[in-house]
């Protein structure tokens, strides 16, 4: 998801954080990258340069939890 946006991330550092065990994931992984890619871009446009950008992950009663926070207004 973050290849595409390698120029507009650039300006923000990127921290994920989450659990490392996550199972495996039967999802199309296209149409992931492409929203979790829409979010992010999102992200680069309202937080001010040099602010994080961070992506949490977590399975939550059986949910998988992406959020996407970043610092802008």
């Amino acid at each position: 998801a973050t290849a595409p946006l390698q120029r507009e991330l650039a300006a923000h550092p990127l921290r994920l954080t989450g659990t490392d065990d996550l199972p495996l994931l039967m999802l199309d992984s296209r149409l992931l990258a492409q929203a979790l890619g829409n979010v992010l871009h999102n992200a680069t446009l309202y937080a001010p340069a040099g602010k994080e950008i961070e992506i949490h992950v977590a399975l939550t009663h059986g949910t998988l939890e992406l959020r996407v926070r970043d610092h802008g207004p």
